[in-house]
């Protein structure tokens, strides 16, 4: 009987897992310039949404990478997000189009200069400047 239980135990922590597992966003690897940075990729409305809100920390190098499906106007704010961050719009391409500054908790919406961005990528509010990363550089994928 105790076995049963303990196995029990066992299969539910490991289907809880993989739920939150699930629930994750994908992290990948970046390259900017000679820089590699890793991000959550967000490519779904709830995530999207959410993005940074209610992070307190975000570490150097780290990031989040938006994803859209077709090329748009972009929209953000950085409402509930105590972050400083910079955000770059990204073409189809990877070459970034413009980078911008979202201050914590500032729900003044900003918006891209292009209707043509497919992907959108916060960092730390000064990381592009710190490391030289301008607008027409491009990104890879690591």
């Amino acid at each position: 009987m105790y076995i049963e239980l303990l196995l029990i135990i066992l299969l539910f922590i490991v289907i809880i897992y993989k739920i939150i597992q699930s629930k994750a966003n994908k992290i990948i690897n970046l390259q900017i310039g000679n820089y590699i940075v890793k991000v959550e990729i967000v490519d779904n409305i709830e995530s999207k949404t959410l993005g940074l809100m209610y992070r307190n920390n975000l570490p150097e190098n780290n990031g989040m990478f938006f994803v859209f499906n077709e090329p748009i106007k972009a929209y953000f704010w950085n409402k509930n997000t105590p972050l400083a961050l910079d955000i770059a719009f990204i073409d189809r391409e990877g070459i970034i189009i413009e980078i911008l500054k979202l201050n914590p908790f500032d729900e003044t919406i900003i918006q891209s200069i292009s209707n043509k961005v497919y992907y959108a990528l916060e960092l730390n509010q000064g990381w592009f400047a710190k490391h030289n990363i301008t607008a027409g550089m491009k990104i890879y994928q690591k």
